[in-house]
């Protein structure tokens, strides 16, 4: 007798496995019958295993299943279902034909808590707040006069460069790191202006390595949000992000009050005598009366800091290409 509820016992837990297996794939199989083909997915896991496995870099898993299953395809990622487009044919009709259908952003753990509830603009979901948000960067930040006024910031930070390697004639020199710091002060100097500090470049520099480093790591969150108990395998992401989100609210909200005190000591928030960058527009445009969606203070810190980590990840992978050619 004890040994049959012994046996019970232990077989309890696979017993709701098995159940919970068999709800997912009766709710799954009439969205399967309209999606596109794809390879065959393991219980739970999905297509995991072909993309993560020891001997396989994920894009060159997508490159070996696509042209086996045509170029668009359906995989599944744990609890996500997902299609995966290798046609720019295709691609130019999902992202411009029919855009606003797949405008939405996938909702990430570093997104929640390292971007202020994802308030940036490219992790934000599809809404008034978006829109808002994309015109605001069109009008105020795209325009030619606005690139215009930048001029003489990178033709100072060329030089500089210049200089440096006409100085180092003789000796050995890494042109691809000092190539990657002068991006690094142009894009933090017009995000941020003058009232940026050397420490706090080399700190926000090193969150944005440690973030980037995090996101590159699997995440049981992400990846299968509807199995709350399976969340505390990722605990220690979440407590390492929550730590480098204190860290850059700080520098955030450094640079916003230099900001604030510029404006006031200019009279009125007056920026006529010099050129006003990335902060000192978002903190002109949070005061306006008309906005259909106020902009927050988190809303402007979330901002800054993608703008940054954005640019500095494109030139980074920029310089890596060319220096590897």
């Amino acid at each position: 007798m004890e040994m049959q509820f012994l046996v019970s016992l232990i077989l309890y837990p696979f017993k709701f496995l098995f159940l919970f297996l068999l709800l997912n794939e009766y709710k799954n199989s009439e969205l399967r019958q309209k999606l596109p083909p794809g390879p065959w997915k393991l219980p739970v896991l999905g297509n995991l295993h072909q993309l993560i496995g020891l001997r396989s870099l994920p894009h060159h898993a997508l490159k070996t299943l696509a042209q086996k299953y045509g170029p668009i395809m359906s995989i599944k990622l744990g609890d996500l279902q997902t299609i995966v487009v290798s046609s720019p044919n295709i691609a130019k009709k999902i992202t411009k034909t029919n855009d606003v259908a797949f405008a939405d952003r996938v909702d990430l753990m570093i997104a929640k808590i390292v971007l202020y509830n994802s308030s940036d603009i490219a992790s934000t979901p599809y809404g008034e707040y978006w829109r808002q948000m994309r015109k605001l960067c069109v009008l105020e930040f795209l325009n030619h006069k606005k690139v215009r006024s930048f001029h003489s910031l990178m033709e100072n930070e060329v030089l500089r460069l210049v200089d440096s390697v006409r100085v180092s004639e003789g000796f050995p020199i890494n042109l691809t790191e000092m190539i990657l710091s002068v991006e690094c002060r142009i894009i933090c100097r017009s995000t941020v202006g003058r009232v940026w500090k050397v420490d706090q470049e080399s700190l926000l520099i090193q969150i944005i390595k440690e973030a980037v480093s995090i996101a590159g790591v699997f995440n049981f969150a992400d990846v299968f949000p509807s199995m709350k108990f399976l969340h505390c395998l990722s605990a220690g992401s979440k407590r390492r992000l929550e730590k480098m989100h204190d860290k850059i609210d700080c520098v955030l909200e450094d640079i916003i009050q230099q900001h604030e005190e510029k404006r006031v000591s200019s009279g009125s928030g007056d920026q006529s005598m010099e050129v006003e960058d990335i902060v000192d527009v978002l903190l002109r445009v949070s005061e306006r009366k008309d906005l259909q969606v106020p902009i927050t203070r988190d809303n402007i810190k979330a901002n800054i800091f993608v703008s940054i980590l954005f640019h500095l990840l494109f030139f980074s992978y920029v310089y890596q290409c060319v220096s590897a050619v």
